[in-house]
């Protein structure tokens, strides 16, 4: 990784990337701290502090290739700038490091969820830090479908690759309606707090991996965290 790497500072308060700048590099710190941050509705949303040693700007290779946060010094720091090229090379031949930098893009992923959506403004970055840990991984092959129409229950579900289709039941003479969510969206079933049943199928388009929080894991958190209580009335209809 070494290979084509260049080592610069950073003022502090100075930015080392904005959110939709190209993601073609990566850094890590060698001296500092930043802070990761997100912009929503003109407010910014701190997402986590990274020091020495870590690496930061990683999530925007997988994420459309472009900046999906911005990174901010706290205090003057040095980072070394790594090419994705380099990166890109090194996964092709190491499992092992092809599979953390998963497990990596997954995190980041429910990390920015939580961080940025409407759903979790009242809870701190604490407590989201401990509903990454609730959440599930779940392969869905091609067709598989995870909600039926008909059934009563909860899950609350993040796509990290694929996609999922939600499919409204046809009315006389029409074709059925269907909507596709796709990476860094997300998928609210709240019919089991209704009382209501699914109007939908909802299934995978292709072979999609989806984090979920079933339903008794979601009764849990309703319970442990009072500020998620409000969560059926943010949903959008």
């Amino acid at each position: 990784l070494i290979k084509g790497a260049r080592q610069g500072e950073v003022g502090s308060g100075e930015y080392l990337f904005v959110e939709g700048d190209d993601a073609d590099t990566f850094f890590v710190i060698i001296d500092g701290a930043f802070e990761v941050l997100r912009r929503r509705d003109d407010r910014e949303v701190a997402l986590r502090h990274l020091a020495s040693g870590e690496a930061i700007g990683l999530f925007g290779l997988f994420s459309g290739q472009v900046r999906a946060a911005c990174a901010r010094a706290i205090g003057d720091a040095m980072v070394l700038e790594i090419p994705v090229a380099s990166l890109s090379e090194l996964l092709k031949t190491n499992p092992e490091v092809h599979e953390r930098m998963h497990r990596f893009y997954q995190e980041r992923l429910l990390e920015g969820f939580l961080g940025s959506s409407k759903l979790f403004a009242d809870v701190d970055s604490i407590a989201r830090a401990r509903l990454i840990g609730r959440f599930a991984e779940r392969h869905l092959a091609a067709n598989e479908t995870l909600v039926r129409p008909g059934e009563v229950s909860n899950l609350l579900a993040v796509i990290i690759s694929g996609r999922v289709v939600l499919e409204q039941p046809p009315k006389a003479g029409q074709d059925p309606k269907a909507f596709e969510l796709l990476p860094g969206q997300f998928l609210a079933v709240t019919s089991a707090f209704t009382g209501a049943p699914s109007r939908m199928r909802v299934y995978a388009g292709e072979d999609t991996e989806i984090a979920v929080i079933g339903h008794k894991e979601l009764s849990e958190l309703l319970r442990d965290y009072p500020a998620l209580r409000s969560l059926t009335h943010r949903l959008p209809t």
